[in-house]
């Protein structure tokens, strides 16, 4: 019936079946049988043919309003559909403490938002052990937290360090240790 109800919209745009049929690249005997066939399921006639072309009734044109926003109303449905699907694409389930929320996980959310800004992120900040509960359970995509030692010879979890502790020195731009790797010696020589 929604075929239909498009051929419709285009006879009833172009006022003309061979013209709407072409722009449908369907051939106009067809387009001709799709219409009768939908005076026959509505039990009214839609069209006043004549020589010139046809007319609408005044069954056609309310069917004809009604049918522009039917079609939008479908077009806006495919659309949301289709968000839908890429909010699903980019789902993100995060778990972490309070600290590593407040250092680096807040910054990365935002990130991950701006760049996919239809995306559905879920963010639970607590107790880690409970956090690491929903990770194993395949609540959460992600869980940022301490290591708890000795669980993943029990689980399928591998942990990944985030950061590296090292020592670094910072100089400014014209500073003779800038680009240089240095020992603590070396260091304490310029530095005295």
């Amino acid at each position: 019936m929604f075929k239909l109800m498009l051929q419709f919209i285009q006879v009833a745009k172009a006022q003309n079946v061979t013209q709407a049929a072409n722009s449908l690249c369907l051939s106009q005997p067809t387009l001709s049988h799709n219409m009768n066939k939908l005076e026959e399921k509505l039990e009214t006639k839609l069209f006043n043919r004549n020589s010139k072309g046809i007319t609408l009734t005044s069954s056609g044109e309310l069917l004809y309003e009604q049918a522009k926003m039917m079609q939008h109303l479908y077009e806006n449905t495919l659309n949301k559909i289709e968000k839908n699907k890429l909010r699903h694409q980019y789902e993100l389930k995060i778990g972490c403490g309070d600290a590593w929320w407040h250092l680096f996980v807040r910054d990365c959310v935002q990130n991950f938002q701006n760049t996919y800004p239809h995306s559905n992120i879920t963010i639970d900040v607590g107790d880690h052990l409970q956090l690491m509960n929903l990770l194993l359970s395949g609540e959460l995509s992600i869980f940022v937290g301490h290591e708890i030692l000795g669980l993943a010879q029990y689980e399928d979890v591998l942990f990944y360090p985030l950061f590296s502790s090292r020592e670094e020195v910072y100089v400014r731009k014209d500073h003779p240790l800038l680009g240089l790797i240095c020992s603590n010696e070396r260091i304490a020589l310029i530095a005295a």
